[in-house]
C-alpha cells in the first residue's frame, strides 16, 4: 500500500513538474515577435519521417546533400523553430535570432550544451568544429561568425549578436492580431511559413504578408499573400452591377474592378508611392488640365491590362475629360484610340472572349499569366503565375514544373 501510495504521489509531482514548466515557466516563442520584429519564418511541426524521406530524395536529385536521418533525429527534439528578423528596412539596420523550443526535452538541452557549446559569462559559444560543419553544409557555406546561445524560459535562443540577443530576451511583445492570424493559419506547413510584417509603416495600406512553400516530384509552389489593412483596402470588394468589359479578359491579361475606383486614393497617395496628395494634385490640374482622382473617378467600374502586349482597356462613366487624358498618356505611347467612351491604350488587340471568363462576386483583381510571355524571356516557359484579390487580400501564386525547376537549379551550378 505504501508503495502504491509513493508511486501515486511521484506520478502528481511529475505531472504538476510538467504542467508547471508548460504553463507558467515556459514562454511561447511567439512572445518575442514585437513591433520591431519585421520579418518571422516560423516552422509549427514536426516534420515526418515520410515527409523527411521524400525531401531526401528531391535533395539529391536536385544535387544537394540532405541526411535524412540526421535531420529526424534533430527533428525529434524540436517542436517549434521561429527565425525574427528585427530592425528596419528602410535603415538597413537588422539583427536575427532563432528561437528553438525542444518542447519537454529542454532540461536535457541544457544538459548536453556543454558538448556543442563552450560557456563564455552570460552565454553559450557555439564549439568550433560544430561551427565548421555548419559552414559545411549547403546553407551557410563559408564565413559565418560566431553563433550565441542562451537558454531562456524553455527556450533556446541562437544569435550571431550577443548584445542583441541580451535585448531580444528582454524585450517586450506586442499583439498582432493579423500575424497571430497568419501562423496559425500556417501550423501545418511541413516548409514553415515567412511572414512580413508591416506594422512600422502603416501609410503604404499594407498590414503584412506571408510566403509558404510546396515542392514534390511535379511543381514546386509558392504561395504569396498581401494583407491590405482594412480602412485602406474598403470599398474593393464592392463590385459594378455590370461587368460590361468582363468578355474581354483573357489569359495574360489583369482585370481589375471595383464600383468606386477613387477608393484607390488611400492606397495610392501615401508618402511612398505619389506622397503629398495636395501637391500631386495642384502639378497635375496645372500641368494637364486633369488631376488624378477625377480620372479614378470617372472610370467605369473595371480595366484591362494586357500584360503582354502592354496595352490596357478602360471605360470611362463620361467623355468629360476623355480628350485631356488622352492627350496626356500619348506621352508615353501614340497609340491610343477613344471607342465611344473606352479608352484603349496601345494596340486595340482586345477580343471577346470564347469562353466565359470567372471571377467571384467580390473579386477585384484577377489574372493567370505564363511569365514566359509577359516577361518574353523563353528561359520561364511553363511557370504560371496566379492573382487574385478578395476583400482586404490579394493572392499571388507562382508555381514551376519540377522538372523545369531541376533543369534551372543544374544551369546555375
Amino acid at each position: 500500500m505504501k508503495k502504491l501510495y509513493g508511486l501515486l504521489v511521484l506520478l502528481i509531482l511529475i505531472a504538476g513538474g510538467v504542467l508547471g514548466f508548460n504553463y507558467i515557466y515556459k514562454v511561447s516563442p511567439r512572445e518575442f515577435i514585437s513591433e520591431d520584429s519585421i520579418a518571422i519564418y516560423a516552422l509549427q511541426k514536426k516534420i515526418s519521417p515520410e515527409k523527411y524521406a521524400e525531401q531526401a530524395e528531391i535533395a539529391k536529385d536536385l544535387g544537394y546533400k540532405f541526411d535524412a536521418k540526421k535531420a529526424e533525429e534533430i527533428n525529434r527534439y524540436i517542436s517549434q523553430l521561429y527565425v525574427l528578423v528585427d530592425g528596419t528596412l528602410l535603415m538597413g539596420e537588422v539583427n536575427t535570432a532563432a528561437v528553438v523550443d525542444t518542447g519537454l526535452w529542454y532540461p536535457f538541452a541544457i544538459k548536453e550544451s556543454t558538448k556543442y557549446f563552450d560557456k563564455d559569462g552570460e552565454f553559450y559559444k557555439l564549439k568550433p568544429e560544430y561551427k565548421q560543419k555548419l559552414e559545411d553544409t549547403e546553407i551557410f557555406k563559408k564565413d559565418l561568425k560566431d553563433i550565441y546561445a542562451i537558454f531562456h524560459r524553455g527556450q533556446i535562443i541562437l544569435s550571431e549578436n550577443k548584445i542583441f540577443l541580451k535585448k531580444f530576451i528582454e524585450k517586450k511583445s506586442s499583439y498582432n492580431a493579423k500575424i497571430e492570424e497568419i501562423l496559425d493559419e500556417n501550423k501545418n506547413s511541413d516548409f514553415g511559413v515567412l511572414v512580413y510584417n508591416n506594422s512600422k509603416y502603416p501609410a503604404t495600406g499594407i498590414e503584412a504578408a506571408s510566403a509558404t512553400l510546396d515542392l514534390n516530384k511535379t511543381e514546386g509552389k509558392v504561395d504569396v499573400k498581401i494583407y491590405g489593412i482594412q480602412e485602406v483596402f474598403a470599398g474593393f470588394d464592392i463590385q459594378p452591377k455590370e461587368r460590361k468589359i468582363l468578355k474581354y479578359a483573357d489569359k495574360n491579361k489583369l482585370y481589375i474592378s471595383m464600383e468606386n475606383f477613387e477608393n484607390l486614393e488611400k492606397l495610392i497617395f501615401n508618402k511612398y508611392i505619389f506622397g503629398n496628395k495636395e501637391a500631386i494634385t495642384m502639378m497635375w490640374q496645372g500641368m494637364f488640365g486633369i488631376t488624378p482622382q477625377e480620372i479614378l473617378q470617372e472610370i467605369d467600374g473595371e480595366i484591362i491590362l494586357d500584360l503582354e502586349k502592354e496595352s490596357a482597356m478602360i471605360p470611362f462613366k463620361t467623355d468629360k475629360n476623355l480628350s485631356k487624358l488622352q492627350d496626356l498618356l500619348k506621352i508615353f505611347n501614340e497609340n491610343v484610340t477613344l471607342k465611344g467612351n473606352v479608352l484603349i491604350y496601345g494596340y486595340d488587340i482586345f477580343k471577346e472572349n470564347s469562353s466565359p471568363y470567372v471571377v467571384e462576386d467580390k473579386q477585384f483583381i484577377n489574372g493567370e499569366f505564363d511569365l514566359s510571355v509577359i516577361s518574353k524571356a523563353k528561359d520561364l516557359a511553363g511557370v504560371d503565375l496566379k492573382v487574385k484579390g478578395i476583400g482586404n487580400e490579394i493572392d499571388i501564386e507562382v508555381t514551376i514544373p519540377y522538372e523545369k525547376l531541376k533543369n534551372e537549379i543544374n544551369t546555375i551550378k
